[in-house]
């Protein structure tokens, strides 16, 4: 059986890709081994990643490299947009030059990629395209979409792609994913060609749109999808009656590129991408491991608490139910149900309760609301701030809109008992509060940036805020641990043990016991945190340096 890497022995990187700029495009982690690893830990890597994919990186005996996809739940054949962010990965680790052309062997066969411009962050790779096998559209598809197919095809890549009449708006469409049937669940490009109001990529109008679903491949709704432009371009290119065409994805995180068509069979991709994790090329400590760069020296670092600023005010949004049928609202004083514009649909008092059903004819959103000193309740919790309600396939979706640091205080209660030391509770606030901010710079949905359960972090509302609880979010507030200017996504477990079996690999967590234990021998939150985040630093969520 092939041994798990050590963790000092891969380095690896957060892309963006085909992104203008930050928080666009489509995340991929690529992480650099020195020989080739074992498939199952790979996929608990990127499982612990939680990208749509994870790009594995190795160099072969003959020097070549070699290259392997993962979701957060299964390999996969062919990926395009993590293959550019391991390009531009391979770049920004100085081990491929601008202009230099390789081919990376890969589980659908060698693949062709250049790294066009690196101080743009530019690149190439030529993916295999297949052809479309025209099908018979399901009804339940057409009336999921909500409108008569005008072309519906099968493919090798497994992949079913659905054509829209240009003026439906694609990009407002709700997710079908929770609704998908058969092999529409392992892969469903739904296309269509641009209108005037497509936007526009590196200047150039874009020929055709589309978004791309995979339930059961673990993915939601992908960003943007290189093998999906590599499998519909050269549909659009006959159509249009070019040999290059602009495509852009119209999902959240959007993005667009530029295809070519190759030899016959392929088609180039050209497009950029963002490095989330950027630190500057003359550092070896350039990845996700950065924070546990001086792991062999584990004695206590105090962190420096960064200066005091003016208090920057975030809103967190926590999906507290996605497809629930049914939902109990309440407040602890009186409560309105409003449109989006303000107009009062309907309102009570305390001793009200408002039943919502998924068979409602409920507004496209609508917000639950009571006044400011009061709480919200949904199925009798008791939550702060206030409740967006949407329809959602399967369901009713609500999140949970409130400020940051009531958030904060609520999870240290969930994670933590609030009788610990007061410096343990500080420590987990501080890293609730990064782990969160992380989330809202790569949220989950449109909607939401995480969700309320131990896969992200738990929150119980109000229920898990006491005042001790408030209190280590209040002493601790705006601060997050940092990693040469980005955020670390801060993970944590309940021990030692169950901390280096999650997230081991990734270098560097804290054990909830062992805050404790510090804590009771006097350690300070700031040197609890520096005990478990060796490299990493402190800093401030604020508008200005002021007072």
């Amino acid at each position: 059986m092939m041994p798990p890497p050590d963790s000092t022995s891969h380095r690896a990187v957060l892309v963006e890709a085909f992104a203008a700029g930050p928080l666009q495009g489509n995340g991929a982690a690529v992480v650099l081994l020195q020989e080739p690893a074992a498939a199952g830990w790979m996929q608990a890597l990127a499982a612990s990643f939680r990208q749509s994919e994870t790009a594995f990186l190795w160099r072969r005996p003959d020097g070549s490299w070699a290259l392997r996809w993962f979701t957060p739940t299964c390999e996969v054949p062919l990926c395009g947009h993590a293959t550019l962010a391991a390009v531009l990965a391979l770049g920004h680790w100085r081990l491929i030059e601008p202009g230099a052309q390789l081919s990376l062997a890969s589980r659908s066969g060698p693949l062709a990629v250049q790294l066009r411009d690196e101080s743009a962050a530019t690149a190439s790779l030529v993916l295999p395209s297949g052809r479309l096998d025209p099908l018979q559209p399901p009804a339940s598809l057409e009336e999921l979409l909500g409108a008569e197919l005008q072309g519906y095809w099968g493919s090798a890549l497994g992949y079913r792609v659905a054509l829209l009449p240009a003026e439906l708006p694609l990009a407002a469409l709700a997710s079908p994913a929770a609704r998908l049937q058969d092999q529409d669940r392992q892969g469903l490009v739904v296309m269509q060609a641009a209108g005037p109001a497509t936007p526009r990529w590196q200047g150039q109008p874009c020929d055709y749109q589309l978004r791309f679903f995979a339930p059961g491949l673990g993915i939601e709704e992908d960003p943007v999808t290189g093998s999906a432009h590599a499998l519909v371009a050269p549909w659009w290119m006959q159509r249009i009656g070019r040999s290059h065409v602009i495509g852009w994805q119209c999902s959240p995180r959007h993005g667009g590129m530029l295809c070519e068509q190759e030899q016959p069979g392929h088609v180039r991709l050209t497009g950029s991408g963002h490095l989330v994790h950027g630190a500057p090329r003359a550092n070896a400590r350039d990845d996700l491991q950065g924070v546990a760069a001086q792991r062999g020296d584990r004695t206590s670092t105090v962190l420096a608490e960064p200066d005091q600023g003016r208090p920057l005010h975030l809103e967190i949004r926590v999906a507290l139910a996605r497809q629930a049928s049914q939902v109990d609202l309440g407040a602890t004083g009186p409560w309105w149900l409003r449109r989006v514009d303000g107009t009062v649909l309907q309102q009570g008092s305390a001793a009200q309760l408002l039943t919502l059903s998924a068979v409602d004819a409920l507004p496209a959103e609508v917000w639950f609301e009571t006044s400011a000193d009061q709480a919200v309740l949904l199925n009798g919790r008791a939550y702060s701030g206030r409740l967006r309600l949407l329809p959602a396939p399967g369901g009713l979706l609500v999140v949970n809109h409130l400020p940051l640091e009531r958030y904060v205080a609520s999870v240290v209660g969930a994670e933590m008992p609030s009788s610990w030391s007061m410096e343990a509770l500080k420590a987990q606030a501080v890293a609730a509060r990064s782990y969160a901010l992380a989330h809202m710079a790569r949220p989950a949905s449109r909607h939401w940036h995480l969700g309320d359960s131990t896969r992200w972090q738990a929150y119980r509302g109000l229920l898990s805020s006491s005042p001790r609880t408030r209190r280590a979010a209040e002493e601790t507030a705006g601060l997050i641990l940092s990693y040469q200017g980005g955020i670390v996504e801060s993970l944590y477990a309940a021990n030692n043990q169950i901390s280096w079996e999650a997230h081991g690999q990734l270098g560097a967590s804290m054990s909830q016991e062992g805050a404790q234990a510090l804590a009771s021998a006097g350690r300070s939150y700031n040197e609890i945190l520096g005990r478990y985040y060796p490299g990493a630093s402190l800093a401030r969520l604020r508008l200005g340096a002021g007072g």
